[in-house]
């Protein structure tokens, strides 16, 4: 029995290591990354812009936005939260990230980044949240986050007014949305993306 017992123990420390590409390293990299990260991570994101939407409170002498990013001081109220976010996405890509020839061997790394990017765009730092889309985009040529980051990059120039810009990563999303090969968020976020900016 407690051969057995240290034969577990070294197959788990062994299985720990981010530089070999074997089956036993990357399941334990990829489930740990998710549910001790990204799983987090993203439910830390989306409770803190919960809290921000119900702060909301419409000024009918303006033009309302069609969704709600608050304001500088809402930013601030949240912003422990998404700095938690953003931390703990940092760790566990550092700790699980296998990168091995160039290719990302977890594959919940670039939801990661995502969930960094987003966290960013809602504390309104629009210079990080861009270049951690950009990033995204540039790692992760291959992945299907890159419709969503493209998106999300074309909100981050909304918001700081480069219109060109937004408008060119919209266009560049326009043919795929059109024949639906980009996931259900990205399909129903798209039309929001470009009335924000005309509005």
């Amino acid at each position: 029995f407690i051969y057995i017992i240290l034969f577990l123990i070294v197959g788990i420390i062994s299985s720990c290591s981010t530089k070999k590409d074997t089956f036993a390293n990357r399941a334990f990299h990829n489930v740990t990354s998710y549910y001790n990260g990204y799983w987090n991570a993203r439910n830390i994101l989306n409770l803190a812009v919960k809290d921000m939407q119900d702060q909301a409170i419409d000024n009918f002498y303006e033009i309302p936005p069609l969704i709600y990013y608050g304001d500088a001081k809402v930013a601030q109220n949240i912003k422990p939260e998404l700095d938690n976010a953003i931390e703990k996405s940092h760790l566990v890509i550092k700790k699980h990230s296998m990168l091995i020839k160039h290719k990302e061997r977890v594959k919940w790394i670039d939801d990661l980044y995502f969930v960094i990017g987003k966290s960013y765009f809602y504390e309104h730092e629009y210079t990080n949240a861009r270049r951690t889309f950009q990033h995204i985009l540039k790692s992760f040529p291959q992945k299907n986050i890159q419709n969503s980051a493209n998106l999300w990059l074309a909100k981050t120039y909304i918001q700081i007014g480069d219109f060109e810009k937004a408008q060119a990563a919209l266009e560049g999303l326009q043919k795929k949305v059109e024949k639906f090969e980009v996931s259900r968020a990205v399909q129903k976020e798209y039309p929001i993306a470009r009335a924000e900016l005309y509005l």
